[in-house]
C-alpha cells in the first residue's frame, strides 16, 4: 500500500519523533543530540529531511555530500535513514531514497552509497530493490 508522504527539511521541533526513530535503529539518543546534529549539519551539504504521514514524522534520511580525492564527481552518502516500524513496507523509505537521489542528482553527485549492518539482510533487500549493489566491505576500528 502506498502512503500519502510530505519529505520535507528536518526542523528542530522533530527532534524527539527523530531520536525515537533512531532508537528503533538500535542508537538510542536524546532529542537535545538531534537538535545538535541539526544544528552542525543540517545546511546544503549536509541536508537530513523527514517523512510525515497521517500528520506525524514517520522517518527520516540523513545525506552528506562530499568531494572525495580520488574521483571528480562529488559523492553523497547516506549516514541514516529509517522508517517506524509501523509504517514500513507502505512506501514511505521507496520515498525517502527516492528524495535523497535526486537532491544529490541536484548537488551533481556522480555516486550515492549507504553502509548498512550485517544483521539488517531485509533492508538490504529493500536497497537492492532500488538498484543499489554491495560492492565494497566497511572495516571499522573504534578509538
Amino acid at each position: 500500500m502506498e502512503e500519502d508522504v510530505n519529505i520535507r527539511d528536518a526542523r528542530e521541533f522533530d527532534a524527539c519523533a527523530i531520536a525515537g526513530l533512531l532508537e528503533e535503529l538500535g542508537y538510542p539518543n536524546t532529542p537535545e543530540f538531534v537538535i545538535r546534529k541539526l544544528e552542525l549539519l543540517g545546511d546544503d551539504d549536509n541536508p537530513v529531511f523527514v517523512a510525515e504521514a497521517g500528520g506525524e514524522i514517520v522517518g527520516f534520511v540523513s545525506l552528506h555530500i562530499m568531494p572525495v580525492f580520488h574521483e571528480e564527481p562529488l559523492y553523497c552518502r547516506i549516514t541514516a535513514v529509517a522508517v517506524t516500524e509501523t509504517y514500513r513496507r507502505r512506501g514511505v523509505g521507496r520515498r525517502l531514497m527516492e528524495h535523497a537521489e535526486a537532491v544529490a542528482l541536484a548537488a551533481a553527485c556522480g555516486r550515492i552509497e549507504l553502509t548498512s549492518n550485517e544483521r539488517r539482510t531485509w533492508a538490504h533487500v529493500f536497497y537492492e530493490t532500488l538498484g543499489y549493489e554491495g560492492t565494497s566491505r566497511k572495516f571499522v576500528k573504534t578509538l
